[in-house]
């Protein structure tokens, strides 16, 4: 049984998203953006998280708090 996640897409169109990814990278390299030995992440989810829009539409709205770090920590329920 394979660990690798199901999509409702076909094979073929997941395959080709996750090729854009490292496609971006290689251009990028190619252009000169890329400094040897650089840490790069490339997203290769195939479930719109490439898309800031598209996953901000679906998510709550954030927590504004200001800036001290006692408030955070109490609004994340780390303190009292």
């Amino acid at each position: 049984m394979s660990s690798e996640p199901q999509s409702k897409e076909s094979p073929d169109a997941v395959s080709s998203q996750r090729r854009s990814s490292f496609a971006g990278l290689l251009q990028a390299a190619d252009a000169g953006l890329v400094d040897r030995g650089q840490t790069i992440v490339c997203t290769v989810t195939g479930n719109g998280l490439k898309d800031p829009e598209w996953a901000i539409s679906g998510a709550p709205t954030p927590v504004s708090v200001p800036v001290d770090a006692h408030v955070a920590a109490t609004e994340l329920g780390l303190a009292d």
